[in-house]
């Protein structure tokens, strides 16, 4: 290349070269792409130009961890993908531009790009591209905990590889679902799923990916209270990593891990080695490296009881994962409570306790599981339905070629296939009902076990978290410790507030009627919304299942008119007729055009429209843009 002094022929090798070198980590592929980058714009050559950015772009963010760079090289290049009327170049500039926002915890940002990226997508027709950028909004979208969303771009983006064959990121996406299924707590489907992938992906020597399911059967041992396992687990994810090209990426977390299960195992001797390990990744990488050396070092001063400097770590690990995962700030809250209560501190213990209980709050966890499992039942039962169409076809397929032999057969065969057409149109129509009942008592089911998990955590608050901040409050006052004794009173009443909200204990007290009053006067005193009502009492007509169930409906409806409706005043009318108790809820606010399927299939719709069907009773929407909205319903009581 050095001898070429041609440069046309100079820039072609040097591209050449870059591509070939680009995955290989013993050559210097930064400083080749950039040399080639530069003469290619000297030449006006500004697609080559554009392509090796993005690689190089890519190349900082997934193989150097220096997402910083990767963002200065987006901004310097994009005037030129702009310029080139090439939407597959922008592409790959949107999603190098979401990963190095990912990187960098700008998960608002990179969810931006990835967006972009799939828009484009009308136009480029790019099924891997796209399919990767719904694979990574994916993962944004489980690190920032919005599990349901996070499925439905996993499924959007196994389509689109199963598409083009794309089997090692279908191995990714198994990766990650596995990653998903362990984050809400179904282990033995998060194993089943992560062994295949592991198997696959020894196949193909995939060695990265392998590490990454090791580490999150780590992570799942660990919630399992399984520390022998969790250790193993890691041992074999950074034997896999150190066999990839991804180890400046992988290790320093996974030795980082390492030392604190060695810390928990009462193995300092085998922390410290880990630990050495761990340091000796400090001039290859950044915030990677420096998350990981300071999640060690700060449980190794705090397990040799030098707790101000613990501290110290903590708080600037606190800093710098505040808008990270939310498993991070789960350890640093904890941690810092620890840290306090060691330096004899219990007020700012109290105070990070605290913090750690509500971001561990387990209605939050139950309400992400019971999400997850449904979209995850939508998904099965699609894949399912992909499957019977692919055989339908190569059934027809087969009947073809049988047709050609002579005519004798084609007209059998024209006879036989009419009729085992109508024979599976037919079942194809009894098998689209019987799915839409199935699906409908799912979600009947779905909400019944709703409320049942509501219930039993309702109890839990109330008998056993309640019983504990009382005796924690009553001790408080008797040793006069006032400021404790008016955080726990204030945690105290957040637990009857959640608990009141889980269950209301109301129902069984004043009666559906009068509950419903009392819920109405409540919105009516926390809100500027203006409520008028008039309700019958209709008490008697009604279980306890049901009653409960009623008083549901009219509490969701309430909730999405004062979320969604922008309404100045709201009407709840209750009559109670001969056969039937009627039910009325109009507001005068923005409404919307109730002929829209996307509107009609939300999920606020869709659940109050179940909770109406399991009372046997029928509903009927009327809105229309800027001019309010009316819900109807009608229960039978006979």
């Amino acid at each position: 290349i050095n001898k070429s002094t041609n440069k046309a022929e100079k820039l072609q090798l040097l591209d050449s070269l870059s591509q070939f070198i680009i995955y290989q980590e013993q050559f210097k592929f930064d400083s080749i792409a950039r040399v080639t980058i530069d003469l290619a714009i000297q030449l006006d050559s500004l697609h080559m130009a554009a392509n090796r950015a993005a690689d190089l772009i890519n190349h900082n963010n997934n193989f150097l961890g220096n997402p910083k760079e990767g963002l200065a090289l987006f901004d310097k290049y994009l005037p030129i993908a702009t310029t080139l009327n090439n939407y597959k170049i922008l592409a790959r500039f949107y999603i190098n531009a979401g990963d190095a926002h990912f990187f960098s915890k700008n998960y608002k940002e990179s969810l931006v790009y990835y967006e972009k990226t799939i828009e484009l997508e009308k136009i480029t027709k790019e099924n891997r591209i796209t399919g990767l950028a719904y694979y990574y909004s994916g993962i944004t979208h489980s690190v920032t905990g919005k599990f349901p969303q996070a499925a439905i771009n996993y499924q959007k983006a196994e389509e689109l590889f199963e598409n083009i064959q794309d089997s090692t990121n279908i191995l990714s996406i198994k990766t990650a679902l596995s990653f998903l299924y362990g984050q809400n707590g179904f282990y033995k489907e998060a194993k089943k799923v992560r062994d295949e992938a592991i198997k696959y992906g020894k196949i193909r020597k995939q060695y990265a990916m392998v590490a990454s399911n090791y580490f999150n059967a780590a992570i799942d041992s660990k919630m399992q209270n399984n520390l022998e396992e969790e250790l193993e687990n890691l041992k074999l994810a950074l034997k896999n990593t150190n066999l990839s090209n991804r180890s400046n990426i992988q290790a320093p977390q996974i030795l980082s891990s390492l030392v604190l299960a060695s810390l928990n195992l009462n193995d300092i001797r085998s922390a410290k080695a880990y630990f050495k390990e761990l340091e000796t990744y400090k001039n290859e990488t950044s915030d990677i490296y420096r998350e990981a050396h300071l999640r060690a070092v700060m449980h190794l001063a705090y397990t040799e009881k030098d707790y101000k400097k613990a501290l110290a770590l903590n708080l600037e690990y606190f800093n710098l994962t505040k808008n990270s995962r939310y498993e991070a700030k789960l350890d640093s809250e904890l941690f810092l409570h620890n840290t306090y209560e060691k330096l004899g501190n219990s007020d700012k213990a109290l105070i990070h306790f605290k913090n750690y209980t509500k971001l561990k709050d387990s209605i939050i966890n139950v309400q992400k599981a019971q999400a997850l499992t449904y979209y995850q039942t939508v998904y099965e039962t699609e894949k399912r339905d992909l499957k019977i169409e692919a055989q339908e076809t190569d059934i027809a397929l087969l009947n073809e070629k049988d047709k050609v032999k002579n005519q004798y057969i084609l007209f059998s065969a024209i006879g036989l296939f009419t009729i085992f057409g109508f024979v599976l149109l037919m079942r194809s129509k009894n098998k689209a009902k019987e799915q839409r009942a199935l699906q409908e008592q799912f979600s009947q089911d779905l909400l019944k076990s709703q409320e049942a998990e509501r219930t039993r955590i309702a109890k839990d608050l109330h008998d056993s978290v309640g019983q504990q901040l009382t005796l924690i409050k009553k001790k408080s006052q008797n040793l006069e410790q006032n400021e404790i004794a008016a955080l726990t009173n204030n945690a105290l009443e957040e637990v009857r507030s959640i608990s009141k909200g889980l269950y209301p204990a109301i129902l069984k007290q004043l009666g559906l009627s009068a509950s419903i009053e009392q819920l109405i006067l409540t919105y009516d005193e926390e809100t500027e919304l203006f409520f008028s009502s008039e309700i019958d009492t209709i008490d008697s007509f009604f279980n306890e299942p049901d009653s409960l169930n009623l008083y549901r409906f009219i509490q969701e409806v309430l909730n999405n008119i004062i979320k969604h409706a922008e309404a100045k005043s709201v009407s709840v009318v209750i009559n109670k007729k001969k056969n039937s108790v009627n039910i009325s809820i109009s507001d005068n606010g923005k409404g919307f055009d109730a002929k829209n399927k996307v509107k009609q299939n939300s999920l606020g719709l869709k659940t109050i429209t179940e909770r109406i069907r399991i009372l046997k009773g029928e509903l009927k929407i009327n809105s229309k843009l800027n001019n309010g909205t009316t819900i109807i319903a009608k229960i039978p009581t006979t």
